[in-house]
């Protein structure tokens, strides 16, 4: 996601990651991977099955979601890859349709 940043802000399109893992973790994550964009804590999980990712269950700690929202708050992508990787074109797509272009 690091590297849409620059292209979805263009688009008017907002990152943020929101993690049920420990702040720690997330800081350390956040420095090794140069992520830029805020994590959110979300220990509960309630985020996630607001969105109905997950399965509405506890995450476990290697997997993710990606959502894409409009801003009217519909869904427009929901993606919760096995193998953490959802391609950057996917996401790109989405994003554009989301921002309505």
């Amino acid at each position: 996601m690091q590297h849409l940043q620059v292209r979805l802000r263009a688009l008017g399109v907002a990152t943020y990651a929101i993690s049920g893992s420990p702040l720690h973790a997330d800081r350390a994550l956040a420095r090794h991977d140069r992520i830029r964009f805020p994590i959110i804590q979300d220990r509960t999980f309630a985020i996630g099955r607001d969105y109905g990712v997950y399965g509405g269950q506890r995450m476990p700690m290697d997997a993710h979601a990606i959502i894409v929202v409009n801003a009217q708050g519909r869904i427009i992508l929901a993606a919760e890859p096995t193998d953490m990787h959802v391609p950057r074109a996917t996401i790109w797509r989405a994003a554009q349709h989301a921002g309505g272009r």
